[in-house]
């Protein structure tokens, strides 16, 4: 996977995350003010990150995908693809953060690497930049101009 900005492409498919720059950081639910991120409230709940969690096929479809759930999805299967299990933990830290759930299960084969019923495409596995810092993560998953831009180009 490439983070780049413009024109996209690659030899089939072309998955790739915009991570947008400018948003709000301050967050006011109370007063109504404006702000580009959403954070569920899980209050005291456990997050169950599973197959069922988001979308977990990330393949040649033409689709953008906006939802924190399948930012998280993504996040997840590209810490496991890298078998960094500390991003995986940058992740679940991140989540419990900004939630306030009390508890994440993540769900993945034995071995720990892969997803359960989950692929991302071969070329576009590997760039790890969302993971640049706990604020881009944050950034790319809860900032709802973030997307990962899905297609190829045989259509």
């Amino acid at each position: 996977m490439k983070v780049r900005n413009g024109f996209v492409s690659n030899s089939s498919s072309s998955n790739f995350v915009v991570i947008a720059k400018e948003y709000n950081k301050t967050i006011n639910l109370r007063n109504d003010i404006q702000t580009n991120f959403y954070y569920p409230d899980c209050s005291g709940r456990t997050i169950t990150i599973d197959s069922n969690f988001g979308h977990n096929e990330f393949g040649w479809e033409n689709t953008t995908y906006h939802a924190w759930t399948d930012k998280i999805m993504w996040s997840y299967m590209q810490a496991l693809y890298a078998k960094r299990h500390d991003l995986v933990k940058m992740l679940s830290d991140l989540i419990k953060e900004k939630t306030k759930c009390k508890c994440i299960i993540l769900h993945s084969d034995d071995d720990g690497t892969k997803i359960i019923d989950g692929y991302i495409d071969h070329q576009s596995i590997g760039d790890l930049s969302i993971f640049k810092d706990k604020e881009t993560l944050n950034n790319f998953i809860f900032n709802e101009k973030s997307y990962i831009q899905g297609g190829n180009d045989n259509e």
